[in-house]
């Protein structure tokens, strides 16, 4: 028999008209001054952003790993799902050359190469 605003219940009947007439005013504002649709606008162009930035990021990923990320996920599907991961370690290695460089006794830079795990590669 009251309106509920938030955690309390408004049952004063001048009260719950005062509410409902503000509520009102607010909305009609937000209409008039155009809030709503600048809200969805916004909304709107931030997903038209991301979409962008998948679409960047995947042809830019298919440019480093030289034309094979484009169907990658196509030829790990039809191996059905393949447990030694061949096709993912074509695209994705576990292992690459390191170059290791520091100053020696002599106060000279020293290269050292290394064979590196990349441990975010193994999945």
């Amino acid at each position: 028999d009251g309106v509920r605003l938030g955690t309390s219940i408004i049952s004063d009947e001048k009260e719950k008209e005062n509410t409902i007439k503000n509520i009102s005013k607010f909305i009609h504002r937000q209409n008039k001054s155009s809030g709503h649709a600048r809200y969805a606008f916004g909304f709107l162009l931030c997903l038209v952003l991301s979409l962008v930035n998948v679409v960047f990021n995947f042809i830019f990923l298919n440019i480093v790993f030289k034309g094979k990320f484009k169907l990658l996920g196509l030829r790990w599907l039809q191996e059905g799902f393949d447990v030694d991961n061949k096709i993912l370690r074509e695209a994705f290695p576990r292992m690459t050359a390191c170059v290791w460089s520091d100053f020696g006794t002599s106060g000279r830079r020293q290269y050292e190469h290394f064979v590196c795990i990349m441990a975010a590669n193994i999945l």
